[in-house]
């Protein structure tokens, strides 16, 4: 099985690994986590999701909300 859709997307900006996830919830996105930090052997890697529609309905909201939980660490 693939790590990773065809539909996925992964990207770094300002030092963070961003993973771009259609359809997918909270649930999936935490296994995808933990699925690429095994697949890589990273440990004590945190996470930030937001997810549409929760925490905003385009992608100029969400992106605000994610680098605000990242300004969180």
């Amino acid at each position: 099985m693939p790590l990773l859709r065809t539909s996925d997307r992964l990207f770094y900006i300002e030092e963070n690994l961003i993973a771009l996830l259609p359809g997918t919830d909270w649930n999936g996105a935490q296994k995808v986590h933990e699925t690429i930090t095994t697949a890589l052997n990273l440990e004590n890697i945190e996470d930030r999701v937001v997810e549409y529609p929760t925490d905003g309905k385009n992608a100029f909201t969400l992106i605000s909300n994610l680098y605000a939980k990242l300004g969180d660490k």
